[in-house]
């Protein structure tokens, strides 16, 4: 047979043929002709032949492709790799070259070594894609003859085995048998991947072959320009790396035809392959199963044998020495042990063929979805069948559970091994553990029960050695379990990915039409139909009602609904106290909502009790759906009656939270009528899927999603709903403008959705309304949460001021003075937070509304992270491209629709966190730091800074922007900016380096030009400064920086005062400087440290001048302890008989003339 006479042993594609050459035998047998064809097979024919990285696509037969042969360039000698290394380095070590010559002449160089390389991989590739090309189709028909045959499975028999072997011989076949299957099941993984990898591969060639003619062309045509005083070396650098890349890409040009016209023929050689292996592992996995059967009946039967004798010795042993008996015991349960072990080895050996046999399986339903889904796109039928699939799956929670649980069940078996372990090296020497054992006995005992006791150590010791066998056997089997079923959970959770991504997208019924409405009364007749209703009944009644937790259950609704009026009575005595400032406390809010929960719990909790009662029947049907129906929606009925309680008059909300009495009728009003038409509608939505096909299930959720229309449409009314008094009280604030918009666009979401089950899409309706039913149920919990912790803040800071009125009346009994020196202050004053309880106040509330969103978006990220996969499909929708440069290599990276949203989201987050996240960053941390306000502020902005800067990179790193682009860009916009905007630019930039630098801070009192005040605000341009008029100038930026800036409280918030005094000629000026001094160490805010000093200045015209220079810890009361001392001084003067000086005038008459003196009386005439 001519086919017989061919070589095989060159591979068709460079590597792997010969991989899997020793991975076992056929076990059939073929006659001469199939035994040369087996052999040949076994040698390496059923291995996988891995391509190399270029030959990985499934193409179609392709005709003859001409390659583009340009002129070729003469090249002066053949270029070797060895050659172009010497140059390389000679170039390298030259200390003539300049320096930019010798940098582009090793540059050309490199890339023409690197060029050179190419070409000879090129090369290397091609002859094999001719290789496979001509020995492919004579390895396929050896294959093909060979599968055509029909071959016995090979049997534990043939191995020579059987029930009789022994277990040891029995366990090594089984590991060798094993250890063939695994490599069996590792080659045709490897196969699979290969040719899963094939797809596409023949649009990137034919690609990738269209560019490399594309540069060949350009190359040829390129002409080399002669540079005037050019060095030769750099020359022939330049023409040489030139014609070695015209080479490789020739060389490729060449491997990529070939590879295009082999890959027909290459992937029908790995599809044969496949088969080939897949029947053998078919042949492997049955005989390692009759051998494993083989194996856990020998292992049974040798527990059993040594649980009898151990039982046998046990009872002989009775009667006898107690030593003996315990002994004889211990045996038994080691025994027992060994035995239980073994039928937990068989059931997990079960449970591993079930997990293979679940992973082959939706592997290969994995397989045929991604091909139907290639080829066919998202159709109804299609969303349908997947729809089924999704329903099938098994549930992944559980088997993650499964392996955690094994984890453990590991554990347990290693400490049993250790402690075994150490149980054998205890009976190493059976004479020294006996003489142990026997130590405490006296020599007659002894002599009686040695050999007895010799006998019982020695089995327990062949007890353990079995004990330790079969544990570590088990181990064994528990890890090949759990890699079994890890494999599985991988399939398992790629295939809920691709389930995910696309059922949302796809209908998943015909729609409502008039074809399907025509069958509705057929429907509804079935679904109430009489005797599936009377089954229903007879299963809420069956035996299970009558069991201990039932009726238990029952009861406890008894009891909570006979307790109902006794509990409403204690709500609204709760309220009763609330404003009450010695009754009113948190303890009443937290036992009126207990109350709540226990009033709201009974019907709930009623229907989850006939939920379990009818999944307890396991019956199928209307019972099976009604059971989970009740399941489903008791936790959803239990919220929204405990809403429904708390805005109940004269509740909760009303007393407890001061809702608006309004408002809380309205929702009450509200929520019993959702209630009351969406339970229902969830209920029939839910049994009428299965049971009656598809149209009750889409008209009671479209009455479900109206319901919720109606609620969000009566709840959100701007005029008349919940936000009816913010809008009214703001008609210029966002909320009323933008009211045209949001409102609109929330009830457009019920009708949406209603709008995709009339069209089909039933699944994606559902999905969405599970997420806004639990969206709104985790609003109506926070809300009680918020109010609940805000009522508390209301309580603290209400007793905080109590405290603060009693502190000051207190201190207004006792230093009546100090509280009219208060109100005298002018100074203006930036408060700091901490010493303010309304500051305190807005903090808190600040802060609980930053968690309150927190929580609010982590809530809603767990309900909606499961159809995050699906709005993948946005990755394919491509907008444009932009360049991506990595070394030497440049290539495209399309910018998508979700790269468009993701970008969308990120301006969303990053404006509320450059919004929020400062204030939170100073309520949390920086103030338990030792920091002023201005300190504060400084770290507060530049987070907002780095926020808004972060954003912004992330935001164009979205849409293609890069450093490397924009640079020119930004380079432009600098010159542009620079000399139009300059004098904002200068402000911008002095702003940054006044946050950075920190000349001045909020708070200080500042001094620029004549303008002095108090720095209320640092922005990004100006800074705004408060006067002692309490007027706000804003300052440029540029003129802290450039201009002389006084700053009274930068580094020391120590300030000097002058008092100057004048007191007549004549005074006791002795006594004068020390009633000042006295004064001045009187006063509270004078300083000791730098003490105040006085001084005689000078005599003036009037006056004997005084100066007192006092120092203060700080400005804030500078002009009140001006005028205190003032005061003092005044008061001390007077009592010492000290005058203070006032000017004194001589009048001077002219008496050279007489003086005219006119008498005027101040009375009339």
């Amino acid at each position: 047979m001519k086919v017989a006479k061919r070589s095989f042993a060159l591979n068709p594609f460079g590597r792997g043929l010969q991989r899997g050459k020793d991975q076992g035998q056929a076990g059939f047998t073929l006659g001469p002709i199939g035994g040369l064809l087996c052999g040949l097979l076994w040698c390496g024919l059923i291995t996988p032949l891995l391509a190399e990285e270029s030959a990985q696509a499934q193409v179609q037969p392709q005709p003859q492709v001409q390659a583009l042969e340009p002129v070729p360039v003469t090249v002066s000698g053949e270029v070797t790799e060895a050659a172009l290394q010497a140059r390389i380095k000679e170039t390298e070590a030259s200390s003539t070259l300049d320096a930019a010559v010798k940098q582009e002449r090793l540059s050309l160089l490199q890339q023409a070594l690197l060029d050179l390389k190419a070409e000879q991989k090129f090369a290397a590739r091609y002859a094999d894609y001719v290789a496979a090309q001509e020995q492919a189709p004579y390895q396929i028909e050896v294959l093909k003859q060979a599968l055509s045959l029909e071959s016995p499975v090979q049997t534990a028999q043939d191995l020579g085995v059987s029930a009789t072997t022994e277990l040891a011989e029995l366990e090594k076949r089984l590991a060798e048998q094993q250890s063939r299957r695994l490599k069996l099941e590792s080659t045709l993984a490897d196969i699979e991947s290969e040719l899963h990898k094939q797809v596409g591969r023949t649009a990137s060639a034919r690609q990738r072959l269209e560019e490399a003619r594309q540069q060949l062309r350009q190359l040829v045509d390129e002409s080399l320009e002669e540079v005037e005083g050019e060095s030769a070396s750099l020359v022939q650098a330049r023409t040489q790396a030139k014609e070695l890349r015209q080479r490789a890409l020739r060389a490729e040009i060449k491997a990529l035809d070939q590879e295009l016209l082999s890959q027909p023929v290459r992937l029908d050689l790995l599809r044969a392959q496949r088969d080939m292996n897949a029947r053998a592992l078919n042949y492997a996995d049955k005989l390692v199963e009759q051998l494993r059967g083989l194996t856990d009946q020998q292992r049974l039967a040798e527990a059993q044998r040594a649980t009898a004798k151990a039982q046998e010795v046990q009872e002989s042993a009775q009667g006898k020495h107690p030593l003996l008996g315990e002994l004889a015991e211990q045996n038994t349960q080691l025994a027992s042990r060994i035995k239980d072990r073994v039928s937990e080895m068989e059931r997990s050996n079960g449970l591993i063929e079930e997990a293979r046999s679940l992973m082959k399986r939706y592997q290969d339903d994995l397989q045929s979805i991604q091909q139907k889904l290639e080829y066919a796109g998202l159709s109804g039928a299609l969303g349908r069948a997947l729809f089924e699939k999704r329903r099938s799956l098994p549930d992944l929670g559980q088997l993650r559970q499964r392996l955690r649980q094994r984890e453990e069940v590991m554990a347990e078996i290693g400490l049993q091994q250790i402690s075994f372990t150490d149980e054998r090296r205890h009976l190493a020497d059976l004479g020294q553990a006996l003489t142990e054992m026997l130590s405490p006995l006296a020599p007659a005992e002894r002599l009686l029960v040695e050999t007895e006791a010799q006998e019982l150590l020695a089995s327990q010791r062949e007890l353990i050695d079995r004990a330790i066998a079969q544990s570590s056997a088990y181990m064994q089997v528990l890890v090949e379990l759990d890699f079994a079923e890890r494999r599985l959970l991988q399939v398992l959770e790629e295939f809920d990915e691709l389930l995910a991504e696309n059922l949302l997208w796809i209908p998943s019924s015909e729609g409502l039409g008039v074809k399907t409405l025509s069958q509705l009364p057929d429907h509804l007749a079935d679904l109430f139909a009489a005797e599936q209703w009377q089954a229903l009944a007879r299963a809420s009644v069956a035996g299970h009602a009558y069991s201990l937790p039932l009726l238990f259950g029952v009861l406890v609704v008894a009891v909570l609904l006979g307790l109902a009026p006794r509990l409403k009575q204690q709500v609204l005595a709760s309220g009763q106290h609330i404003g009450n400032p010695f009754k009113d406390h948190i303890g009443l809010s937290l036992r009126a909502l207990l109350w709540l929960l226990l009033r709201a719990l009974p019907w709930p909790l009623l229907m989850l009790l006939m939920g379990l009662q009818l999944r307890l029947t396991q019956e199928q049907g209307l019972v099976a759906l009604s059971g989970a129906a009740l399941l489903t929606l008791s936790p959803m009925f239990l919220q929204l009656r405990l809403f429904w309680l708390l805005c109940e008059p004269d509740g909760v909300a009303q007393k407890h939270f001061r809702w608006n009495p309004i408002h809380a009728r309205l929702l009450r009003k509200e929520l019993m009528l959702l209630m009351l038409t969406m339970l229902p509608a969830g209920f029939f939505t839910w049994i009428s899927g299965d049971v009656q096909g598809g149209v009750l299930n889409h008209l009671f959720l479209i009455l479900g999603l109206l319901a919720i229309g109606r609620f969000l449409a009566r709840i959100l009314h701007p005029g008349k709903g919940l936000p009816a008094l913010r809008v009214g009280m703001n008609r210029q604030g966002l909320l009323a403008r933008s009211r045209h918009l949001w409102y609109p666009a929330l009830l457009a979401i019920p009708l949406a959705m209603v709008a995709l089950i009339l069209l089909g899409y039933f699944y994606t309706a559902g999905v969405f309304v599970r997420g806004l039913v639990n969206s709104l149920l985790l609003l109506f919990a926070l809300v009680i949460l918020r109010e609940l912790v805000l009522r508390w803040l209301l309580l603290r800071l209400l007793q905080a001021r109590r405290a603060v009125r009693e502190r000051e009346r207190e201190e207004a009994r006792a230093r009546m003075e100090e509280e009219s020196s208060e109100e005298a202050e002018v100074l203006p004053r930036v408060e700091e937070p901490e010493m303010d309880l309304d500051a305190v106040d807005t903090s808190s509330r600040k802060l609980l509304g930053t968690a309150f969103q927190l929580g609010l978006i982590v809530g809603l990220w767990f309900i909606w992270a499961p159809l995050l996969p699906a709005f993948n499909i946005f990755n394919e929708v491509e907008l444009w491209r932009y360049t991506v440069s990595s070394g030497q290599e440049a290539r495209e990276v399309p910018v998508t629709l979700a790269s468009l949203l993701l970008a969308g989201l990120t301006v969303l987050v990053t404006l509320a966190s450059a919004r929020n996240l400062p204030n939170v960053l100073e309520i949390i941390l920086l103030k338990q730091m030792a920091l002023d306000a201005g300190a504060r502020y400084t770290y507060t902005t530049l987070t907002r800074y780095l926020v808004v800067g972060v954003g912004v990179t992330v935001f164009f790193s979205l849409l293609g922007g890069s450093w490397s682009e924009i640079q020119w860009l930004v380079a432009a916009l600098g010159v542009g900016i620079g000399f139009g905007l300059q004098e904002i630019v200068a402000n911008f930039v002095s702003g940054i380096i006044i946050l950075f630098e920190r000349p001045i801070r909020v708070g200080d009192v500042v001094t620029v030009g004549e303008v002095s005040g108090v720095v209320s605000k640092i922005r990004i341009r100006a800074t705004t400064i408060t006067n002692w008029d309490r007027q706000e100038l804003l300052v440029p930026n540029k003129e802290f920086i450039t201009n002389q800036l006084l700053n009274w409280s930068l580094s020391d918030q120590v300030t000097r005062i002058t008092v100057p005094v004048g007191v007549d000629y004549g005074s006791d000026v002795g006594l004068a400087l020390r009633l000042i001094e006295e004064a001045a160490h009187e006063h509270d805010n004078v300083l000791a440290d730098p003490a105040p000093l006085v001084t005689f200045e000078n005599f003036g015209d009037n006056t004997l001048n005084l100066l007192a220079r006092c120092y203060l810890p700080s400005v804030d009361r500078l002009l009140t302890t001006v005028s205190e001392l003032h005061q003092s001084i005044y008061v001390k003067f007077n009592q010492a008989g000290i005058s203070i000086a006032f000017p004194q005038r001589d009048v001077h008459l002219d008496t050279r003339s007489p003086l005219e003196v006119h008498i005027v009386s101040d009375k009339a005439d």
